[in-house]
């Protein structure tokens, strides 16, 4: 089990270090304060890695669409979701890297808290 202040210490760190280098270190903040169940800070750093250079990717489409669910803005949620799936269809993600990848995962995680229809690609 990865523990979660340990986590956000080390990702707060490296972007430190590498201030708006690497969208991945927000992104893996983002998505710590999101298991932490810290909504808020969640999309506050999910937002930042898509701003940087690489961070227009689903892995962080999918974890602000689940975080502005859980906090209660299920249209802002619906938005990233599409923009997520979007992203899927446009990068032709190959089926075998598909299965069982992090996107995958995280789609199904995303599709299940909101209550949508799995469809596969």
């Amino acid at each position: 089990m990865v523990n979660l202040e340990i986590a956000m210490e080390l990702l707060r760190k490296a972007n430190e270090i590498d201030p708006g280098g690497d969208w991945i270190y927000l992104c893996g903040l983002g998505a710590a304060y999101y298991r932490a169940s810290q909504w808020g800070e969640a999309i506050t750093e999910l937002t930042k890695s898509t701003e940087l250079v690489g961070g227009e990717h689903a892995t962080n489409y999918f974890f602000l669409a689940m975080a502005h669910w859980q906090s209660g803005d299920k249209t802002a949620a619906a938005n990233w979701y599409k923009k997520a799936i979007e992203w899927i269809q446009k990068s032709n993600v190959d089926t075998e890297e598909w299965l069982g990848s992090l996107i995958h995962d995280l789609y199904l995680e995303a599709a299940e808290l909101m209550g949508i229809k799995v469809e596969e690609f």
